[in-house]
């Protein structure tokens, strides 16, 4: 005569519940070194660019206009200084705005980033200088990537 053992329904949920829990060893382990990705890349060429613009506005306008470096590393929770107004009309120049002549680069990716200097409050003539730079030219390469 053999015996069956019964196992209570509800002792079955709770051990297929815990085993839900307990970590797989089927998972692969998180790549220590993958490399960033291209849109990883722009930001960080774009955040350079702005911090730039940022840099340059500081000095020759004795004042720090945190809304154009606002969300790259280092000001992700940078309050930026101006009023919806003021977002308005910066909005209104940087869409009209058409890359100067002497640009390093051309393009829609060019006007696009020359564009959103402008809208983050980087003065125009600082945004057109920064036009005929390389950290210009690296940030249109790098965008046009993603």
């Amino acid at each position: 005569m053999s015996k069956s053992i019964m196992i209570p329904p509800a002792l079955i949920g709770a051990m297929v519940l815990l085993s839900a829990c307990s970590p797989s060893v089927q998972q692969a382990a998180p790549k220590a070194n993958a490399a960033p990705s291209n849109k990883t890349l722009a930001i960080q060429a774009e955040c350079q660019l702005l911090n730039e613009a940022f840099r340059i506005t500081a000095e020759r306008e004795n004042k720090q206009v945190l809304s154009i470096v606002n969300n790259c590393p280092g000001f992700e929770n940078a309050a930026p200084n101006s009023g919806t107004f003021r977002e308005a009309a910066l909005f209104n120049r940087a869409s009209s705005a058409s890359l100067p002549y002497d640009a390093k680069v051309t393009g829609k990716t060019a006007t696009r980033i020359f564009q959103r200097m402008i809208a983050r409050g980087t003065p125009p003539i600082i945004a057109e200088e920064l036009t005929r730079t390389s950290t210009f030219s690296n940030a249109v390469a790098t965008a046009k990537r993603i």
